[in-house]
């Protein structure tokens, strides 16, 4: 979920899949993208490239919640 300085919400979107996925730590590119890490036991939804059991996802977000850029990686 996105909020304004108001704390209203701009737009709230859910991303991985079936399984489980735990948020880690998101923080703000100094072009505003959005960039999070998570663990994710997923292999379906927006998990592209699943490598089994609990990976660490690491994702890029644009300011509209569009995934630009995703690793899935041992942990």
């Amino acid at each position: 979920m996105l909020l304004d300085s108001d704390y209203n919400k701009i737009w709230s979107i859910c991303y991985g899949g079936s399984g489980d996925e735990n948020l880690s730590e998101i923080s703000f590119s100094k072009n505003n993208d959005i960039v999070f890490v998570a663990n994710s036991n997923s292999s379906d939804g927006d998990i592209t490239q699943p490598l089994g059991n609990t990976d660490v996802w690491l994702v890029k977000l644009d300011t509209n919640g569009t995934i630009l850029q995703q690793n899935q990686l041992k942990p």
